[in-house]
């Protein structure tokens, strides 16, 4: 076969979660809902990129969900990423442990039927309308960011840090068709959907909600085309939140940590810094020139050993602190996963890094773009640099990976990056 041409397929579907699964994990509602997008590329190889709006995903899910893909697309499974938003407004799929209860059983069989099902469709129209496509590629600036580490006089804590590094950065991929007509972006910025976490409505529960790029995500296919597939994947936002949540941390003029809840009227913030992002995400788009690009799809992976530590046993007991004993571990494997075509590489990671990480790799990578993905295939907690264990953060004592992890991440993926790229060039 000549594979002159990338071929790509797309994608989205609701995650259609019915009345009888609530409540769950806290949640008896939903405000909007969420959705399963589907990249299907094909080449010399076949690969898949699912985006999930979910906070986690469990590793027997995964395994399934890679099934259904693999059946409908004839993709191998080592090729199928499977990715989420992290959206903090969703139901968790449920821990092996916590499926021992019969009723909690019972519903999260019912909310991955409900995944399972949006998959499937979402697979299902990326097989029909795979095409030859032409991509290109560029970057821009969003302000919708904000670093998350706050020195408090208690020490550091979470909340917002307009002096702390958040990467403005948005990365979009452009696919159209050999006709011109756009048919999908695939986009990434740092930030987590949090806008609405821990807001609690007046019934005592949660609404389920896409959150900040889930909004975002649907304003540009609203505002490009229904047939657009605009689909996000979550980036290096270990240590960054949205500029603005419905539920905060600030500090008073006597240097008290003060709480703001703004309950349901938080979700104007979703959809403002949804549509900023989104039209950014737009404008991006629109200045970009597709390429014809050769049919070449490389994909390779790689396990490291970083040095381990102890998580504390209750985490929600994890608190501002001026000292703490980070008790090391035994040494953690976690894999680097790289995609590369039309001179594009996406890297997929699944710990949550820290923002000036996945910066450092992006600088020095050797590809004219790079697309920097965390929690792919699964998550790994937080993976923080080497000054948020000196300041003492929530990220750094909440994680299983000791100090200098984030360093031979991001040297062990730019070692990658640049092998594949020389291989390619040969």
């Amino acid at each position: 076969m000549n594979y002159k041409n990338i071929k790509a397929g797309t994608g989205k579907a609701v995650i259609n979660i019915m009345s009888n699964v609530f409540p769950i994990d806290n949640f008896n509602g939903i405000h909007d809902a969420l959705h399963a997008r589907v990249l299907y590329l094909e080449g010399n190889i076949s690969a898949t990129i699912v985006s999930l709006e979910l906070t986690s995903i469990r590793e027997y899910e995964i395994i399934k969900l890679k099934q259904i893909v693999n059946d409908i697309l004839n993709v191998p499974e080592e090729n199928i990423w499977i990715c989420v938003t992290h959206t903090f407004s969703a139901p968790h799929t449920r821990s092996v442990n916590a499926l021992k209860d019969k009723e909690v059983a019972k519903k999260n069989e019912l909310f991955c039927t409900a995944i399972e099902e949006a998959v499937i469709k979402a697979s299902e129209q990326a097989k029909e309308n795979l095409c030859d496509v032409n991509i290109g590629t560029d970057t821009g600036k969003c302000s919708i960011n904000v670093n998350r580490d706050m020195l408090t006089p208690e020490g550091w804590w979470l909340g917002s840090n307009e002096d702390g590094f958040a990467d403005k950065t948005v990365t979009v991929i452009r696919f159209e068709d050999i006709n011109g007509k756009l048919k999908a972006v695939l986009y990434g910025y740092d930030v987590q959907s949090s806008i609405m976490d821990g807001v609690i409505m007046e019934d005592g529960y949660k609404l389920v909600s896409s959150d900040l790029t889930g909004a975002a995500s649907s304003y540009i296919e609203k505002e490009l085309d229904d047939s657009v597939t605009a689909i996000y994947c979550l980036g290096a936002a270990g240590d960054v939140a949205p500029l603005l949540k419905a539920k905060y941390s600030e500090i008073s003029v006597s240097g008290k940590i003060c709480d703001v809840d703004m309950k349901k009227d938080g979700f104007v913030l979703v959809e403002s810094l949804g549509r900023k992002l989104g039209n950014k995400v737009i404008s991006i788009s629109n200045h970009i020139k597709c390429n014809n690009v050769d049919g070449s799809i490389n994909i390779n992976k790689k396990i490291i050993n970083c040095p381990g530590q102890m998580i504390p046993k209750d985490i929600h007991a994890i608190h501002p602190v001026h000292e703490y004993k980070y008790v090391k571990d035994e040494k953690r494997k976690t894999p680097l996963q790289v995609m590369t075509f039309a001179n594009i590489a996406v890297l997929g990671v699944q710990p949550e890094i820290a923002s000036i990480t996945a910066s450092e790799i992006r600088k020095k990578s050797p590809f004219d773009t790079t697309l920097i993905l965390t929690m792919v295939n699964g998550g790994a907690k937080y993976m923080m640099n080497k000054e948020a264990y000196s300041r003492i953060t929530y990220g750094s004592m909440n994680s299983c990976f000791a100090e200098g992890s984030a360093e031979i991440l991001r040297d062990n993926s730019l070692k990658i990056l640049n092998e594949m790229k020389e291989r390619e060039e040969r």
